[in-house]
């Protein structure tokens, strides 16, 4: 279907907070809500549209967005009869990023060295879905720049966001979050290894641990692979057909709240068939005591907050899109240790491809805010998140 470049939309920026302080003066983009005016790379610009708040929300303009990534205007491009977004995103890897208005649902294609044919596609499933306001598409941008390799920080003094290179040194008080990236390319395997390295922990051995963990179950996961690529080619040998090579992708976030770090390592691998799969995993941190937190520990002795969260979180599918599984195979309850990270004032609570629902809706996740379960919390928590 024939598209037209988009260059008015406005753009549903999504933030996680983190209390490092942006500064005009560094690489990336500087947005400030209300101001026609922003910084991208230590040049001050101008947009016809000002980015303005509501509902605890950023949105930014589409175009100045693309560029604060790289992207050039011919690059974004809009499907009207199906309410398309499409970004089109050359770097380390070259990506075309679709998204639908109404629907939550993000493809990430990843495209060959001349960002012309599809190599490999990854679905994943926004907590917020795009829309179309007034004339104009928003969509939920940090999902959009954290598939591209960038961070979104937002400045509570200046009331300021700061887009940049996820490569860049994260700086959360005296913890550091920095990128180990690893890539090659062969006729077996392409690597997109961005491994994240934590440095800063007053608990020198729990740092060490994690970061090793998360190296040791990337470099698992690529053994898996090679291991089964070779028995791959011994079958398109034996039945003559052209293999193709495997793909293994690993990115990560970050989120920040008072002295809780929280660590979310994304793994992508396809190995052959109509999609691959994904995973993540999460390290969630006291940075204050240097250590890892538990479900448990977010909340009072003796107290049931399994059925307070089961209930929000069914509380959430029935309000939501109709995409869930239903009866035995449907949502049921969390486990003791559920999946979770902690963002802003809220606590996420993350499920995996089919375990709730089908491929097409991706990694649901249900943000459940504090003050719902506020009164369950412990005081050690609510202590770590309001430091």
């Amino acid at each position: 279907m024939k598209k037209v470049i988009l260059s008015t939309c406005i753009v549903l920026f999504t933030l996680h907070l983190f209390a490092a302080a942006a500064s005009a003066a560094t690489a990336g983009a500087l947005f400030r809500p209300g101001e026609y005016n922003y910084i991208l790379n230590d040049q001050k610009l101008s947009m016809d549209v000002a980015p303005f708040t509501e509902d605890g929300r950023i949105y930014i303009p589409v175009r100045f967005l693309a560029h604060s990534l790289g992207m050039a205007d011919k690059t974004i491009s809009w499907d009207k009869s199906t309410g398309t977004v499409s970004l089109i995103y050359q770097g380390d890897s070259n990506m075309e990023i679709k998204v639908q208005t109404g629907q939550r649902q993000l493809v990430i294609n990843y495209l060959d060295d001349e960002a012309l044919k599809v190599i490999g596609s990854e679905n994943s499933q926004m907590d917020v879905a795009p829309l179309i306001k007034k004339g104009r598409v928003f969509l939920p941008a940090r999902w959009v720049a954290q598939a591209c390799g960038f961070s979104v920080q937002w400045d509570k003094t200046t009331d300021s966001v700061l887009v940049k290179p996820s490569g860049e040194d994260i700086n959360t008080d005296d913890i550091q979050v920095s990128t180990r990236e690893i890539k090659s390319t062969s006729e077996k395997m392409e690597l997109d290894l961005k491994i994240p390295v934590i440095s800063g922990l007053k608990n020198i051995a729990l740092q060490e641990k994690v970061n090793k963990q998360i190296l040791d179950a990337a470099m698992q996961t690529k053994m898996e692979l090679e291991n089964t690529y070779r028995e791959y080619a011994q079958s398109a040998k034996d039945n003559d057909f052209e293999p193709h090579p495997f793909q293994l992708h690993v990115n990560y976030e970050v989120h920040t709240s008072g002295k809780v770090l929280s660590l979310a390592v994304q793994t992508y691998r396809y190995s052959g068939g109509a999609h691959g799969m994904a995973w993540k995993d999460f390290y969630i941190l006291d940075t204050q005591k240097g250590k890892r937190l538990t479900l448990q520990n977010l909340f009072k002795n003796k107290t049931n907050y399994k059925a307070l969260i089961n209930q929000e979180i069914k509380r959430q599918i029935n309000a939501g899109e109709k995409m869930y599984f239903e009866g035995d195979m449907g949502f049921q309850t969390i486990s003791d240790n559920h999946p979770f990270y902690v963002q802003d004032n809220n606590i996420v609570f993350f499920f995996g491809q089919y375990e709730i629902a089908p491929y097409a809706a991706g990694m649901p996740e249900f943000k459940i805010p504090v003050d719902i379960l506020k009164d369950e919390l412990s005081d050690y928590f609510l202590d770590l998140i309001n430091d």
